[in-house]
């Protein structure tokens, strides 16, 4: 029996041990996309101000583009091993950071990959384009963003709150977001007006939410409690008549959606380094994954006291998405992770290494956990869900030349801008999962980062990440889904 959104939220008391005990199987809502009716779940990970996605994930242009250069076919990493697994696409020497594999303890010493040792495993679309009939990119953050997140730049809703609307309660957890809030953020997929804001997705700071056990009762709080939150909430909505009530009420409609939530989000697995022999799921070989097998291969550095020797600490991307795989887990379909800080119009020499590094050990640690993770009928997590990475632009306005003071690759400030010129214009986004062809480039750019064919329009990315899960997203998108990517 399916109950709709409304009738979910007047559920209360979800069991633990029934969540832990069984994996969660979405229904479908239209038919199975050809060839890639096994993806049940999606995650997104978005770069907010701004990714210089050419020296990431399209790394072969010219220096001008990507001055950070490119793994080849003859690089080692630190232990000896080839570095790069065949692709067509470019792989930045940025993502790879120092190049050292890192040994697992929590895995018996398994070898984490760098994220160019498994480029066979993801496949890039070169060119993607916002709207490919303009004479010109969007380069405004805001408008930008929202096309990224939503398909236009005046669209209603974002990806994550469509595909809530069209599930309505199907799932035991909503589409959720984690990290990356306000207008340039990963936020914008779960935005929501009219019609849409009763489903907006559900929102999470980050893994910090977790800090302390919840309380999934029925119950919740005492009666008095709950009356005085609810006056207060009615007095905040009485004094703000203006342009602000709309997004007052909003805030109050996903924070609700939260409580209603709250049994599922209880789930001590969702504490991570708080609670980090907390188990959920179990792993291919039969083992219990704990909250700690998990948060090594992200770097997820443990609550109390200091990590042991040899565990390598990520404090950028890894513990948002670490807290995205358990969302995951616990049956929301679709997960968007927002990292923001990508806007580098000065000192990006300095600050864009890390977190692309971080960002590809992110993709690694999908790769490595997921594939280990199991899923039903004999597959694994990594066969069953389909991951994406997207921001608003990417960047221009560097130099070709040194001449002036000038650095290659950069402009004055030793940054990048955003003017909506083709390397700005044309982003590369990469696709990976068990259910994407491996080590493809679609819609392939030259060295000025002008696409050879022809450009993706973004909202074909998002009816394409709507579509795998079985959504249909001609509803909303009247765009084609890019069916190359599937096997």
């Amino acid at each position: 029996m399916s109950i709709s959104r409304r009738q979910f939220l007047g559920v209360s008391g979800v069991g633990f041990g029934a969540l832990a005990a069984h994996i969660y199987v979405p229904k479908r809502v239209f038919a199975d996309v050809p060839q890639s009716g096994r993806v049940k779940r999606v995650l997104i990970l978005h770069a907010g101000g701004g990714m210089r996605s050419s020296c990431l994930f399209n790394a072969h242009v010219a220096p001008q583009w990507n001055p950070y250069g490119a793994v080849s076919s003859s690089d080692l990493d630190a232990d000896g091993a080839p570095l790069l697994a065949a692709a067509e696409w470019g792989v930045g020497g940025v993502l790879v950071g120092d190049k050292k594999p890192i040994a697992l303890a929590q895995w018996g010493g398994a070898k984490l990959p760098l994220v160019s040792q498994i480029a066979d495993k993801i496949s890039v679309v070169g060119a993607v384009d916002h709207d490919p009939t303009a004479s010109q990119g969007d380069g405004n953050h805001y408008s930008a963003t929202v096309r990224m997140c939503g398909g236009a730049p005046d669209a209603p809703a974002g990806l994550l709150t469509m595909i809530s609307r069209q599930l309505d309660g199907q799932s035991p957890l909503p589409p959720t977001i984690v990290g990356g809030s306000g207008p340039l953020g990963a936020s914008v997929y779960g935005i929501g007006s009219g019609d849409f804001s009763q489903y907006r997705a559900l929102f999470l700071n980050g893994p910090s939410d977790f800090r302390y056990p919840r309380d999934g009762s029925a119950g919740g709080d005492p009666d008095w409690v709950k009356g005085l939150e609810s006056r207060l909430d009615d007095g905040i909505v009485r004094a703000r008549p203006n342009a602000l009530l709309g997004r007052i009420q909003s805030f109050l409609g996903i924070k609700q959606a939260g409580l209603s939530y709250g049994a599922v989000l209880a789930h001590p697995a969702l504490r991570l380094a708080y609670a980090p022999a907390e188990a959920l799921g179990v792993t291919t070989d039969g083992k219990p994954l704990t909250s700690q097998m998990l948060m090594e291969p992200f770097g997820v550095a443990p609550a109390m006291g200091a990590p042991p020797a040899g565990y390598v600490v990520d404090t950028m991307w890894g513990g948002p998405t670490a807290l995205g795989v358990r969302l995951l887990q616990l049956g929301a379909p679709v997960v968007a992770v927002g990292v923001g800080g990508w806007d580098f119009h000065s000192d990006e020499d300095k600050g864009l290494p890390p977190l692309a590094a971080s960002l590809g050990r992110a993709l690694s640690a999908l790769y490595f956990t997921l594939s280990r993770i199991a899923d039903a009928d004999g597959k694994s997590y990594w066969d069953t869900t389909l991951i994406a990475v997207t921001s608003e632009f990417g960047r221009d306005n560097t130099s070709a030349t040194a001449d002036d003071g000038l650095s290659i690759g950069y402009n004055r400030g030793n940054g990048s801008d955003h003017h909506g010129t083709s390397p700005s214009r044309y982003q590369a986004l990469p696709f990976t999962g068990g259910a994407i062809v491996g080590g493809r480039l679609f819609a392939p750019t030259d060295e000025a980062c002008n696409p050879q064919d022809h450009a993706v329009a973004s909202p074909s990315l998002l009816a394409t990440m709507m579509g795998s899960i079985g959504v249909d997203p001609s509803t909303y998108l009247q765009a084609p889904m890019m069916m190359e990517l599937f096997k």
